[in-house]
C-alpha cells in the first residue's frame, strides 16, 4: 500500500512510540545530509540575493530518500569550520558533493567582492 505526503503523518502518529523512535534514528543520516546540503545552498541563495535552487534541489532528493549507502558517504559532509561568509563559501565550494553547490558558492564568493581564483572558473 503506497503512501503520500498527505497520509504520512497520520501514519507515523498512529505508529508505537519504539517504532516511530527506530525509524528516526534509522534515517538521521539521510536527514542530516540532506539539510546540510540545503543549509550550504540556501546561505549562497542568501548572498546572491536569488532563490529557488534549494527548494528545486529539495524537491530532487526528498524522493530518493532513503539514500543507498554509497550516495549517502559520497554526499555526506563534516560540520563547517568556516568563521566567515567568505571562508564559508570557499569550504562549501571546494567540499562540494554537488556541481550546483559549487557553481553557487563560487557565484556568491564573487558577489562578496572575494578575489577570483582558479577554483571560481567551474
Amino acid at each position: 500500500m503506497g503512501v503520500d505526503q498527505f497520509s504520512m503523518p497520520e501514519r507515523l502518529r498512529a505508529m508505537p512510540a519504539a517504532q516511530r523512535e527506530h525509524f528516526s534514528r534509522q534515517y538521521a543520516p539521510h536527514q542530516a545530509m540532506l539539510e546540510r546540503l540545503l543549509d550550504d545552498v540556501t546561505f549562497a541563495e542568501s548572498v546572491i540575493g536569488r532563490r529557488g535552487w534549494s527548494a528545486a534541489l529539495e524537491d530532487q532528493w526528498l524522493p530518493q530518500l532513503p539514500a543507498a549507502p554509497e550516495t549517502l558517504t559520497a554526499l555526506s559532509l563534516p560540520p563547517s569550520t568556516a568563521d566567515s561568509d567568505e571562508a564559508r563559501l570557499t569550504e562549501m565550494r571546494d567540499q562540494a558533493r554537488l556541481p550546483l553547490s559549487a557553481w553557487l558558492a563560487s557565484l556568491a564568493r564573487l558577489r562578496l567582492g572575494a578575489e577570483r581564483n582558479e577554483a571560481d572558473s567551474i
